[in-house]
Parts: structure tokens; sequence; C-alpha cells
């Protein structure tokens, strides 16, 4: 055997010949099909751009519960007010915004 080559086992040769399932959207994709997202389908968007107004302030039950998650974090730095203002604000607006559609 040279030197660099690595020298396979008769296990690992059956190994090789062991068919791999391949998914029914990639056997259409290789027939020529185009693919379409489905009703179920996420489209992920970009975060917001930081220009955007931040409309939701902190009340004292979201204080509360932003409190618990920082002492509940294992070793994660704590959310600052100001991070935990925009992401409720962002997930509220983007509910708003799937309900009109």
């Amino acid at each position: 055997v040279d030197e660099g080559t690595i020298e396979l086992k008769e296990v690992d040769k059956r190994a090789k010949e062991i068919p791999v399932p391949v998914s029914f959207e990639f056997e259409r994709l290789r027939d020529g099909e185009k693919w379409e997202p489905g009703p179920d389908y996420y489209l992920h968007k970009p975060a917001p751009v930081a220009e955007e107004e931040v409309e939701w302030c902190i009340d004292p039950e979201a204080w509360v519960h932003l409190r618990s998650l920082n002492q509940n974090a294992l070793e994660a730095e704590p959310m600052s007010e100001e991070v935990f203002e925009t992401v409720v604000d962002v997930l509220e607006k983007e509910a708003a915004r799937t309900e009109q559609l």
C-alpha cells in the first residue's frame, strides 16, 4: 500500500454500498420541476434597521419578566432594557403585520 493511502477494511467497503435515501423534493428538482414554497413556508426577515423608532416601552410587569430572564440566564450576558424593548416591539409589529395578511 502506498504511503498516504488509507486501506479500507471489509466493513468500511460494505458501508459505502449502503444506498442513501433521497427526499421526494430532491427527486422533483432533479426532474426539472421548479420549487415553489408551500403555504407553511417561513421567510426569514432581516433584523430591523436601527433608525426605526421603538414604540414599545417597558412597564413594571415586563420589567419583572426581564429581571427574571436575566436571573435565570446561565452564562449569557444580561439583556438590557433597550434590547428587551426592541425585541418586544419587533414581535408586536410582526404579529400585527401577519394578522393583516
